[in-house]
């Protein structure tokens, strides 16, 4: 094989989500979502799946104010779930279907800007290969009802394949 490229941009993922308990009636909020990655990226250089994977997870929320009218200063939320995708193999260790999990909080500093601290991961078997893990740290910039701007960075943990050096990230 060639040489890894030390960056570039991997698969698209498109996520639908549904509420099934909306956190501004409910002490919890509960969610559903589906995030679904379209192969985009080169699998040889390990930026994709090289196929379409799902990876339906279910998320818990709580925070300590309404979250949709930003009353909030303090939320966590935490998501497990099942990525579901073709099998492959790195050397002596294979990869298939996998256990994700995350969790997250967030802390509203001043207003408009909020300090995420996220950890997440997934577990496709016992070997330290197969168990990927990421700690991020980012901002994000509350900008208008439905908006908000997102930046940051982090790095992999645990040497698992899938598990960045560092990586940097933004959003809208």
């Amino acid at each position: 094989p060639g040489t890894l490229a030390p960056t570039g941009v991997g698969d698209i993922v498109l996520t639908p989500k549904a509420v099934v308990l909306d956190r501004d009636a409910f002490p919890l909020g509960i969610a559903l979502a589906v995030p679904i990655s379209v192969p985009s990226g080169d699998p040889a250089a390990f930026l994709g799946e090289g196929a379409v994977s799902a990876a339906p997870q279910a998320i818990l929320e709580w925070s300590d104010e309404k979250i949709h009218t930003r009353a909030y200063k303090f939320r966590a939320a935490a998501m497990g779930g099942v990525l579901l995708r073709e099998p492959a193999r790195l050397q002596d260790a294979r990869f298939g279907n996998a256990f994700t999990y995350g969790v997250a909080a967030g802390y509203r500093v001043i207003s408009p800007l909020e300090i995420n601290l996220e950890l997440h991961g997934n577990s496709t078997g016992g070997r330290v290969a197969q168990n990927a893990a990421e700690l991020l740290l980012g901002g994000k910039f509350l900008m208008a009802d439905l908006v908000s701007v997102s930046v940051g960075g982090g790095t992999g943990l645990g040497g698992g394949v899938g598990a960045p050096a560092f990586r940097l990230y933004a959003g809208v």
